[in-house]
């Protein structure tokens, strides 16, 4: 994301400028990030994935991955955790991809749409020959987004998955109809990212800028924008599954 001319006019006038959940890349015009702690958010889907099907050598595990837009930088984020998780399992034979799709330019869903995510889950069932019943087991979906989700689980349903036999199906967002779906035992998790936390973030770093102060930060390291590395306020993501779903119903 770039927006050349109004970031050169603040940068030449000495105006802080906060990328807001978003990270504005290709500029130095930048001063601060805020967004949630996308790296986290993946590796508790990640996590979550191995705590539930616990593959092993002996007992591998069936899963699919599904990555986001290939335009989206914070997809990367998501991506590249989860696959620190998840990819040793992969490479020992404990967790097994049998689409053989792994990469991101392999596995992911052009402007994050429900339509075209359900589409290829379909495809990926026919390709492997996954079943609801009989056919190739499927035991766990990396999605890193509920809108994937969502059209994962409705070819699962079309299919003749039900949440006795439905695979382990990640998410984020915590949209209504994620939280639906995880009561009804369709998808395992989501993750919830406190708007208002993000919003009170920004509101103290604006703050601090008005007041002649440094804005607060916890983090100098780990988002780059492709110039420079970012002083940033990454907000903490949360797990909502049906041990901690009725906080948000």
């Amino acid at each position: 994301m770039v927006m050349p001319y109004p970031l050169k006019d603040a940068k030449a006038k000495s105006i802080p400028v906060i990328s807001y959940d978003r990270l504005i890349t290709g500029t130095d015009a930048v001063t601060y990030y805020v967004s949630f702690d996308n790296q986290q958010v993946c590796k508790i889907q990640g996590q979550y994935l191995i705590d539930k099907l616990k593959p092993t050598v002996d007992d591998p595990k069936n899963i699919e991955i599904f990555y986001g837009s290939l335009d989206d930088k914070n997809d990367l984020f998501f991506y590249e955790e989860a696959m620190q998780i998840l990819k040793p399992y992969i490479d020992s034979g404990a967790l097994v991809v049998k689409s053989g799709k792994i990469s991101p330019n392999e596995t992911n869903v052009p402007g994050w749409r429900t339509d075209l995510a359900s589409k290829r889950m379909d495809e990926i069932l026919d390709t492997v020959g996954y079943g609801a019943n009989g056919g190739v087991k499927l035991d766990g979906i990396l999605s890193p987004a509920d809108c994937l989700s969502d059209g994962i689980i409705f070819t699962l349903k079309k299919k003749g998955y039900t949440p006795s036999n439905i695979p382990v199906i990640t998410g984020q967002d915590a949209t209504a109809e994620a939280l639906q779906n995880v009561k009804e035992g369709y998808q395992a998790m989501t993750i919830y990212k406190s708007r208002d936390d993000l919003h009170d973030a920004v509101i103290d770093m604006v703050r601090s800028i008005s007041s002649g102060k440094k804005a607060n930060i916890n983090d100098t390291t780990t988002y780059n924008n492709g110039v420079k590395d970012m002083d940033s306020f990454p907000c903490t993501p949360e797990l909502i599954d049906r041990s901690n779903l009725a906080k948000l119903l």
